[in-house]
């Protein structure tokens, strides 16, 4: 549920910055999601294409990058990969674990006529 909301704040984000274009269209939008945010990608483009409608983004695509979590453990002082907040380290089996991707969701870039 909370991707309509996400969406909606991206899309605002997109629509500000979008002033700046002077009547050019924005064909792609290329977009990072980080895996631990657990936004799931086709609810979060079924609301994009139904928020963009009536707007300069109608025509643009939704181009979404997966980013995988990763933490760095305290303990071993090792990167390790993870899928959820709460997951011991796969090296050691310490939960000392800080976060330090996976939790992103910005627009990168956009392509614009």
């Amino acid at each position: 549920m909370h991707e309509l909301s996400l969406c909606k704040n991206m899309v605002a984000i997109i629509l500000n910055h979008a002033e700046q274009l002077a009547g050019k269209s924005i064909k792609i939008i290329h977009i990072e999601i980080g895996e631990l945010i657990a936004v799931e990608s086709a609810t979060f483009l079924f609301n994009f294409n139904v928020i963009k409608k009536a707007t300069i983004l109608e025509k643009s695509q939704l181009n979404m990058i997966t980013i995988l979590g990763q933490a760095f453990c305290e303990t071993c002082q090792q990167v390790i990969r993870i899928s959820s907040y709460y997951q011991p380290c796969t090296l050691c089996g310490n939960f000392s674990l800080k976060i330090i991707a996976g939790q992103e969701l910005r627009v990168k870039s956009m392509e614009v006529e």
